[in-house]
């Protein structure tokens, strides 16, 4: 294990503000919402209570992509992968060369990278369930197997969309997926710092993707009442309101490019920030809810910014899981308490996820990248529909524990403010916990 430096050089998104960089950062910064009434298409409507989600408009991946057949078989999920993995290289300055095999299926060949010498770590929540669900209903109108496709099964696994991914991109070194719910995106970041501090690798490309909106999954957690009932898209997801009444559903990717300091100054790399460290522990306590006392998320607070080699004193911005959940909220404010004591209220605080709601195991890594910009910009996106701060919460079984969300929320309109130093949270069902700390390069 080495203690070089590992750097952030490029990066590629797909949100419900736009499939590019500047459109997500200038939606934030407005305060715009990319959530929208749901589309149901398939779905039953009568059957659900929650009536809003964030999805990805006018997405195609030929756009980005010679015309490949097997795009359409393979999974919405797959294809927002492809597309933000060549965002994230282009971004990265690498270029390609397009290579076609016997088949005609098109490669792109990333230049100047030692193939076998860059990592895939992807963060996904849920599998392809758009695929799983469409082979299911037809197994079960046919009451058999007569009508599955042999692709019925090979594109449902998560470890598939890195291996499509290593194929498309002619790319041989390490491929694997993480599945830690909601920490997801933010667990990947983690393991690819520390392949790359090891040595295994010179390059990663790494963060989160998902794509589950679909009658099972938005089924499952409306059937939990873990999703907002408000029928309004502008106002259902409000993060640490006295009004707020669940998560808002959503997809969309986002992945970064990483690599050793050493193998970017080498390459001449413009080099965006540093990924400083990152820490994860797990709670220990139930499968959905977290631990009231927050005890293993503040010891994994400390253990990034000893990682990081950071101290409390130095960060200067904080992006929180921030869903609009009644007991996350409260318990994330009292989190940062716990870790920052009286200066929690002087560090400012946005929840990205209230413009954009929850992408599951997408949402750390599109989080990275909000620090990301807000580090570079000097300015800090606000956090919407905060209008009533829940500022007298009590939490029925621990009330001597300061649940308030009483802390710098940045409410209203975007600040312009310098930070050298930041962290993006996470945190998932079975108690995940994860955080990344990113600091100015």
């Amino acid at each position: 294990m080495t203690n070089e430096k590992i750097v952030i050089t490029g990066r590629g998104v797909i949100t419900p503000l736009g499939c590019t960089i500047e459109s997500l950062w200038s939606g934030l910064l407005a305060g715009k919402s990319g959530i929208g009434t749901m589309d149901f298409q398939s779905f039953d409507e009568s059957q659900y209570k929650s009536r809003v989600a964030g999805n990805v408009q006018n997405f195609d991946i030929n756009f980005y992509f010679e015309n490949d057949k097997g795009f359409k078989r393979q999974g919405r999920l797959t294809n927002f992968a492809l597309v933000t993995a060549k965002m994230a290289f282009e971004d990265a300055g690498f270029t390609f060369e397009l290579k076609k095999g016997e088949s005609g299926k098109a490669t792109y060949s990333v230049k100047g990278i030692n193939s076998g010498r860059c990592a895939i770590i992807l963060g996904i929540g849920v599998h392809n369930m758009d695929i799983s669900e469409k082979y299911h209903a037809l197994l079960i109108e046919h009451n058999g197997p007569r009508k599955l496709s042999p692709f019925a099964l090979p594109f449902i696994p998560t470890n598939i969309v890195g291996g499509l991914i290593a194929e498309k991109f002619l790319l041989t070194g390490p491929s694997y997926t993480i599945s830690t719910a909601c920490a997801s995106g933010t667990h990947a970041l983690i393991n690819a710092f520390h392949m790359l501090r090891s040595g295994v690798c010179d390059i990663a490309i790494a963060g989160g993707v998902e794509s589950c909106i679909t009658p099972y999954v938005f089924g499952g957690f409306d059937s939990m009442k873990a999703l907002s009932r408000n029928p309004d898209p502008d106002t259902a997801c409000r993060p640490f309101d006295k009004d707020r009444d669940g998560f808002v559903m959503s997809e969309g990717s986002g992945l970064l490019i990483l690599e050793t300091e050493t193998h970017a100054k080498a390459r001449g790399a413009r080099i965006l920030a540093e990924l400083a460290g990152g820490a994860m522990t797990s709670d220990a306590f139930h499968i959905t809810i977290p631990n009231p006392t927050g005890e293993s998320a503040v010891a994994m607070l400390h253990e990034a910014m000893k990682v990081a080699h950071v101290s409390a004193d130095e960060i200067g911005y904080i992006n929180p899981h921030g869903t609009s959940t009644p007991l996350n909220d409260p318990n994330e404010s009292f989190i940062i308490k716990q870790v920052f004591g009286d200066r929690a209220y002087k560090i400012p605080i946005s929840s990205t996820k209230s413009m954009l709601g929850h992408s599951i195991g997408a949402s750390g890594g599109i989080e990275a990248i909000v620090v990301l910009e807000t580090i570079l910009s000097g300015k800090i996106h606000p956090t919407r529909n905060l209008v009533n701060p829940d500022s007298d919460f009590s939490d029925p079984y621990f009330p001597e524990l300061d649940k308030r969300c009483d802390l710098d929320y940045v409410p209203g309109s975007a600040r312009e403010q310098r930070v050298d130093v930041a962290i993006s949270e996470s945190f998932g069902f079975g108690g995940q916990n994860g955080a990344v700390i990113i600091r100015r390069y």
